[in-house]
């Protein structure tokens, strides 16, 4: 059963009912001397927006350590992590790892995708995607699906991208605290 959002006025016996899948938002068009409402979507619900980086898309409230924040051991999180104090201790994350700008991980991390702003001692194994920022520094083996690196980024260690593909670089664009 289709929720219904609109009723235009009755014109005889018959009624316009439009599902709310297809008028939600709506513009109203014309209404002639019969009634008659025509919607048009104006631009995409909020909740299909196109995401447009991966670290945008989650599920669910990441787990914060913020910053000012110094965390001593291991760390395992079934979801997101967002990182902006420091951690020392290995990690295994099985969403999306957050690093922000002025963060630093020190030890072996094995993620999801992960987005480095930041600073990792260690080596970092990404099943996914990997994004360095421009300030990112990592100290360690690096290995991921998929690497996108801003220039700007140092790497010192060995890179290893398992998927084969070419390591994207790009021109970081936009001035944030968490990448």
């Amino acid at each position: 059963a289709l929720a219904q959002c609109i009723q235009a006025p009755k014109t005889g016996s018959r009624s316009v009912r439009l599902p709310l899948r297809q008028c939600e938002p709506f513009t109203v068009l014309r209404v002639a001397r019969k009634p008659l409402l025509e919607a048009v979507p104006v631009s995409e619900p909020m909740s299909e927006a196109p995401k447009r980086r991966f670290g945008d898309r989650g599920n669910g409230p990441p787990t914060v350590i913020g910053e000012g924040v110094e965390m001593l051991g291991d760390i395992r999180a079934p979801g997101a992590l967002m990182l902006s104090g420091s951690v020392k201790g290995d990690g295994e994350i099985g969403g999306t790892l957050s690093i922000s700008k002025g963060a630093h991980w020190e030890g072996q991390i094995k993620v999801h995708d992960a987005v480095v702003a930041g600073r990792v001692t260690g080596a970092i194994t990404v099943e996914g995607k990997l994004e360095l920022g421009a300030q990112a520094v990592i100290r360690g083996r690096v290995s991921a699906k998929s690497l996108a690196i801003a220039r700007g980024a140092v790497i010192e260690g060995d890179i290893l991208v398992t998927s084969g593909a070419p390591i994207v670089q790009f021109e970081e664009k936009r001035e944030t605290t968490m990448a």
